[in-house]
């Protein structure tokens, strides 16, 4: 076998040189990826459901902590912990809600309570699907938490409802007031 000459090894050298740099780029890309996920309000992740019917968190951003009070290693390891305190009538519209955007791979919503951190707080989870080659279906998305958002909408109920019943008190008080007037004309 002959030995490789100067000018083979140095184009292995620099092969080897540029491999190592894009490498160090990659890495660089995923650390600013992996810092847009962790400063995005919320949580984002990455979640998998098999053709078995088992799902499973790949990925759980920082997040997963101030919306969760857990952090992203205990969520991806048991992933029940995302609707652990969650009433039974969300949990199961989240549920139908996975089914739903798997089989027809159309977007995942679902807008649930969560008492993680004591209080009700409203969280929406939105993530879109695709479908792998071996049948899994794969969801990229983030979960926050909307309870400001939810508590403006309640504060716009009522305040249309006092606003409606005040009508209907303003109506049937023009009503009463109105054969009075007549009456009263008629008396000067």
């Amino acid at each position: 076998m002959q030995q490789p000459t100067y000018e083979e090894l140095q184009q292995e050298n620099e092969r080897l040189v540029q491999q190592v740099r894009d490498l160090e780029a990659r890495v660089t890309q995923l650390e600013v990826l992996e810092q847009i996920a962790d400063n995005v309000p919320g949580m984002v992740y990455r979640y998998e459901l098999t053709v078995a019917g088992i799902g499973q968190f790949i990925y759980v951003s920082q997040g997963s902590h101030d919306l969760l009070n857990h952090p992203p290693e205990e969520v991806i390891h048991n992933p029940a912990l995302i609707l652990a305190n969650t009433p039974r009538e969300d949990q199961e519209r989240f549920q139908q809600a996975v089914l739903d955007s798997a089989l027809n791979l159309s977007l995942f919503q679902w807008d649930g309570i969560n008492y993680s951190l004591g209080p009700e707080r409203w969280m929406r989870a939105v993530s879109r699907p695709f479908r792998q080659d071996d049948g899994r279906t794969i969801w990229d998305g983030v979960m926050f938490d909307i309870s400001a958002n939810k508590r403006a909408e309640d504060a716009e109920r009522r305040a249309a409802a006092q606003e409606a019943l005040i009508d209907q008190q303003t109506a049937l008080l023009v009503e009463l007031s109105t054969p009075l007037i007549p009456l009263a004309e008629a008396c000067w």
